[in-house]
């Protein structure tokens, strides 16, 4: 059933590329899809599709109604504390400062 589905929508897409080029075909192809209306509408029952049984069609699987979200191992744990450090904040060692005079006069 799904391959027929599949294949008729790649023939339909290829009757659209064929006819979109010419309004003449377009209009046979509008008119000939018209036509297919009634008759198929007295060969399948008026079904009413809701929207999460399309969405499951369209994906191949049931949607779960419950999902289980497992708890975590160990409940109390705080995680890492460690401190992400600035670059300010990690050690250097200190340079020794010099005052303007020193740094112009050269000594």
């Amino acid at each position: 059933m799904r391959k027929k589905i599949s294949e008729s929508r790649n023939k339909f897409e290829d009757l659209i590329q064929m006819a979109k080029n010419s309004e003449q075909g377009m209009d046979f192809l509008y008119s000939s899809l018209s036509n297919l209306v009634e008759p198929l509408q007295k060969i399948t029952p008026a079904t009413r599709v809701d929207k999460q049984e399309e969405y499951e069609s369209f994906l191949g699987n049931r949607i779960p109604t419950e999902v289980d979200i497992h708890p975590p191992n160990d409940i109390r744990s705080k995680g890492r504390s460690k401190r992400i450090r600035r670059s300010k904040d990690k050690k250097e060692p200190k340079k020794k400062e010099v005052s303007k005079m020193q740094a112009t006069s050269g000594s």
